[in-house]
């Protein structure tokens, strides 16, 4: 997998924009814009200013899965919380269950 300061400079240059160039834009240092590659991460501060100065979103590179609609992750996140639920409802009704069989049990002795 490649490293986000790759990636960030990849963009750049298929935008024609060039270490120089990006270092004005983003205010940043050309020495830090020189050392980009190397970097294994970036704050998010730093990557919303790559992001608006490229025009392109650089978080999506951290997403799971970037087709991912937010819309999709709501439904998820109800049906796991309606999932929750039923589980904790089924717990009860198993202990229920099983102190009704222990009862049955003792009652036949």
């Amino acid at each position: 997998m490649k490293k986000i300061g790759e990636i960030i400079l990849e963009e750049a240059k298929k935008q024609g924009i060039s270490a120089a160039k990006l270092a004005k834009l983003t205010g940043l240092s050309a020495v830090t814009i020189h050392n980009l590659p190397r970097r294994k991460d970036i704050t998010l501060t730093r990557l919303l200013q790559f992001s608006r100065s490229l025009n392109h979103d650089f978080l999506q590179y951290y997403r799971v899965h970037p087709d991912i609609n937010p819309e999709t992750v709501k439904a998820l996140k109800a049906e796991i919380s309606q999932l929750k639920q039923t589980i904790q409802s089924l717990r009860r009704e198993n202990t229920l269950l099983t102190d009704v069989l222990q009862l049955l049990k003792s009652q036949k002795k």
